[in-house]
């Protein structure tokens, strides 16, 4: 079990299938921010089917019934999960309007790739600036 340095966040990191297990329709009370680097998948929001791919971010509301379908057997993605107290609140109506919106393809995935490491790589140092910085 990871040690809880920022109450209202987790992450998680795959590169294999067999590192994730069965997922089945479920919700969180964050916000969750799903990148796809590698692989191939089918995401289930509600009521809608996405297909997912390298380089894709999907985006999940709080409280959002979701499922994943991974359609490839080489994945590699991050998940960050978040919940609303840490998003200061002149961004907290821009941050829930921008997670309306499922998926969005960035222009430069592999700067997404690099700051996500970066995220993870704090969490661990767990130093007494980590939490300001993540």
């Amino acid at each position: 079990m990871r040690p809880v340095i920022l109450d209202g966040f987790d992450y998680g990191y795959a590169n294999s299938i067999s590192r994730i297990g069965k997922r089945e329709y479920h919700y969180h009370n964050e916000y969750e921010l799903y990148f796809m680097i590698k692989g191939k998948s089918e995401y289930f929001i509600k009521d809608k089917a996405y297909s997912v791919s390298d380089g894709y971010i999907v985006l999940i509301a709080k409280d959002e019934l979701h499922y994943n379908s991974y359609a490839t057997d080489k994945i590699e993605r991050f998940v960050l999960n978040f919940s609303e107290k840490l998003i200061p609140t002149p961004f907290l109506e821009p941050v829930r309007r921008l997670f309306e919106n499922a998926i969005y393809i960035p222009r430069h995935p592999y700067y997404l790739k690099r700051l996500m490491s970066e995220i993870i790589n704090e969490y661990k140092k767990n130093d007494e600036f980590s939490a300001d910085m993540i």
